[in-house]
C-alpha cells in the first residue's frame, strides 16, 4: 500500500469517467481501509469513499456493514487525529448524507455534538469549518434529521454567525442552511431576520450608536473591527445581542477556493 500510488487514484476518481470503476471496487477499498495502519494510507483512502459518487445503497452499507460511523466518531474526537485526516472525515459524513435514510442512521449515531465541538476547536480552518456547516445543511435538508438540526442550538447559532463570514463559500452553504430553518423554526426565523438586518444596516446601526451614546442594551458601536472575537460567548449567551458581523475565521484569502464535495442534486455551490 504506497502512499503515493494511493495518492494518484484519490486523483483518478475524480474524474467522473472513471468513478463507476471506484464504486465497483468498494469491497477492496473497504478491506484495505479496515487494514491500514498508517495515517498516510488512511487519509487517502477515506479521500477517495469521501470523492467518489456512491449510490445511496451503497452509503447504507458502509453505515451498516462496514462499521463507517464508529471511525468517524472516534476520528473526530478531540485531538484523536490530525487534521488532514479530520478534514477527510467530515468529508466523507456529508457524502453519506445524500439519501434520507442514511441521514436518519447517521443523525442517530449522535454525532452532532461532536460536530459541534470539533467546530468550535477548529474554528480557523476554513476547510473544516466549510464541511462541517455542509454537514449541517444537509440535516436540515431532510424531513428525517431536520428535527435534530434544529434542537441542536449550538449547531443552528453556528451557522447564524458564520453567514458573515469572509468566505463567500461557507455564507453561502450557511444561507442555503438557514433558508431551511427560517422554514421549519419561527423563533430561529425571528432570529435570524434580525442577525440579517444587522448584517445589511451595520453603518446605520454604528451611527445610532454614537449618537445614542453607549449603552448596555444597545447594538455594538464596533461591528466588523478588527477587536477580540468569542465565537462561543457569542452563539451561547441569548441574554446579551450578537455582535454585528463575525471576523475572519479563515487563513485564506477570500479569492481562495474552497469546495465540497456535492453527491446531491438539490444542491450547489454557486
Amino acid at each position: 500500500r504506497d502512499p503515493l500510488l494511493m495518492k494518484m487514484l484519490r486523483n483518478l476518481c475524480t474524474h467522473s469517467q472513471v468513478q463507476d470503476l471506484f464504486v465497483d471496487a468498494l469491497d477492496t477499498l473497504c478491506r484495505m481501509l479496515s487494514s491500514a495502519d498508517d495515517t498516510a494510507t488512511m487519509i487517502e483512502l477515506i479521500g477517495i469513499l469521501g470523492i467518489i459518487n456512491l449510490p445511496p445503497a451503497q452509503c447504507l452499507r458502509l453505515i451498516e456493514q462496514e462499521g463507517i460511523l464508529p471511525l468517524i466518531r472516534d476520528t473526530l474526537l478531540p485531538s484523536a487525529a490530525e487534521d488532514d485526516l479530520v478534514l477527510e472525515m467530515v468529508v466523507l459524513l456529508g457524502s453519506l448524507l445524500a439519501s434520507e435514510e442514511c441521514a436518519g442512521r447517521v443523525a442517530d449515531y449522535g454525532l452532532l455534538p461532536i460536530l459541534v465541538d470539533l467546530l468550535k476547536s477548529k474554528q480557523e480552518d476554513d476547510e473544516i469549518v466549510l464541511q462541517i456547516v455542509y454537514v449541517f445543511q444537509r440535516l436540515v435538508h431532510w424531513t428525517a434529521t431536520r428535527g435534530a438540526i434544529l434542537q441542536e442550538d449550538q449547531a443552528v447559532a453556528y451557522l447564524v454567525d458564520l453567514v458573515h463570514d469572509k468566505n463567500s463559500v461557507i455564507r453561502g452553504v450557511c444561507e442555503n442552511a438557514l433558508d431551511f430553518v427560517m422554514e421549519y423554526d419561527a423563533a430561529w426565523a425571528e432570529q435570524i431576520r434580525l442577525r440579517r438586518f444587522q448584517s445589511y444596516n451595520t453603518n446605520w446601526l454604528r451611527k445610532m450608536q454614537e449618537h445614542a451614546g453607549p449603552t448596555d442594551h444597545g447594538y455594538s458601536a464596533h461591528a466588523g473591527e478588527e477587536d477580540d472575537y468569542d465565537l462561543e460567548d457569542s452563539i451561547l449567551d441569548d441574554s446579551r445581542d450578537h455582535r454585528q458581523s463575525m471576523h475572519n475565521l479563515s487563513v485564506y484569502d477570500e479569492s481562495e477556493s474552497l469546495r465540497y464535495v456535492d453527491n446531491t442534486p438539490w444542491l450547489t455551490s454557486s
